[in-house]
Order: structure tokens, then sequence, then C-alpha cells
């Protein structure tokens, strides 16, 4: 460890997600917080990228690229994804099971909790 190389494993392992998802359908279930964050760091690195995004409240977004899915409903749309990236907010509380699952599911984390998790990897650094 004398070389005073760091690695932002966080950078690294957002970039490998982003070139995954670029030929991906996807949809970001829940437009909270992590919602918003997920959305505007594809948007930033995908500026293009038809991107969905399914929450139970009214959404309101000025971007063509962007499908709502709005409503009580919102989760029936699962199946029809490759990629979901869902909030921490989001509780399968009602019965899912019938719906095909998507290709993946990744969990957003809040920043804290990356913050406290991430430097502990060495050569780790928090985005």
């Amino acid at each position: 460890m004398g070389s005073g190389l760091k690695i932002n494993c966080g950078e690294i392992f957002m970039s490998q997600i982003i070139e995954y998802i670029k030929e991906k359908k996807i949809l970001i279930l829940g437009y909270g917080r992590e919602g918003i964050s997920t959305y505007n760091y594809i948007r930033k690195h995908l500026p293009e990228k038809k991107i969905t995004i399914a929450d139970k409240n009214y959404v309101k977004i000025d971007d063509k690229n962007v499908d709502l899915i709005c409503g009580d409903d919102y989760l029936s749309y699962l199946g029809d994804f490759d990629i979901v990236f869902k909030s921490p907010g989001i509780a399968f509380l009602d019965d899912v099971s019938n719906i095909p699952p998507p290709e993946v599911v990744i969990i957003l984390l809040p920043l804290k909790l990356t913050t406290l998790y991430l430097p502990k990897v060495p050569h780790c650094l928090p985005l």
C-alpha cells in the first residue's frame, strides 16, 4: 500500500452500471430522494437514454425521454423492464408474485450507508 494509489471503487462500479444499462430497458421505481438522484446520474451520463419512472404518487418531470407510470398500479409493470432501480422506501407489500421479474433489481442505498461502508474497503474512497 506504499504506492499511495487510491481507487474510487464507487465510481468504477457506477461506470460499469452505466455501461451495462446503455442498451437495457430501465425503470426507476420510486421518485423520492434516491430516485431523483438516480435519474440525475443516469441523465448526466446517458442524456438521451429512455427512462421510465414509476411512483405511487403523481410525478412531474420535463424530459421527453421519460415515460411515467403513476398511481396505485405502478408495480404492475415491473416485468416490462430489464433493470429496476428500486428506492429503499418502496415496500412490496402488495402481491407481485404474478408479475414476471425483471432481469436485475438494483436497490438504491442512501448516501449515509455508502459513506459508512465504502471507506472500509481497501483502496476505495466514497463518491
